[in-house]
């Protein structure tokens, strides 16, 4: 088997883009700190190549647009628990648009643009409840949609994000003690992330526990 061949295909693109950031922070004392900021972050356009398997794209779907994301968030950074611990917070919401999302299909894939939004937030605690012991535990929620993905032809729908779990924490302990010149430590931890696609198309088959 070989290449389907195809008409030349001829196109430039030159685009100015630009990024930036904007945050506000108050401080109550050395103990609180509250914050509030938003982003705007842009990643340039480009070409699919001519897939592996043969499959010829029409000419619209060889570029692909210019992704730009307007990120806002909102948080703290506190010390608790009279100086033997840290807690920081915070929820987000990103508004992408044209969000380059990859697609496989058969043997290759391609890019292409689609909007997405994403919104949650992200708690952690660190703490040195005793010399030589440091706790570490976290927790974030994410809730995550791209719109109007073609999962089959002429079928469109909006799905979750590849490799984006709703739900992820961890834990970890580590204890150090002197050891002659040096350190020595012992260390534990554990991680855990809910389900998720490994497939933009969402379905059933590409999902993993």
């Amino acid at each position: 088997t070989g290449f389907i061949p195809r008409a030349p295909f001829n196109d430039k693109s030159s685009d100015f883009l630009w990024s930036g950031k904007a945050q506000i922070e108050y401080r109550f004392d050395e103990k609180l700190l509250l914050y509030a900021g938003i982003n705007r972050g842009v990643k340039a356009g480009s070409y699919n190549a001519k897939v592996f398997d043969g499959t010829v794209l029409k000419d619209s779907e060889i570029p692909y647009e210019d992704e730009v994301l307007w990120a806002y968030e909102i948080g703290f950074k506190a010390t608790v628990f009279g100086e033997r611990a840290w807690l920081n917070g915070a929820a987000y919401f990103y508004n992408y648009k044209d969000s380059q999302v990859f697609t496989r299909q058969n043997n290759s894939g391609q890019v292409a643009n689609n909007d997405a939004t994403y919104n949650g937030f992200e708690v952690e605690l660190l703490s040195t409840p005793m010399e030589g012991l440091d706790i570490m535990t976290g927790i974030s929620y994410t809730n995550a949609e791209v719109k109007n993905v073609i999962v089959a032809p002429n079928v469109a729908r909006d799905v979750v994000p590849s490799f984006t779990p709703e739900w992820q924490a961890s834990a970890l302990a580590r204890y150090s003690w002197p050891v002659m010149s040096g350190t020595m430590s012992a260390q534990l931890s554990a991680n855990y992330q809910s389900s998720f696609f490994y497939n933009l198309r969402n379905f059933d088959a590409h999902r993993l526990d």
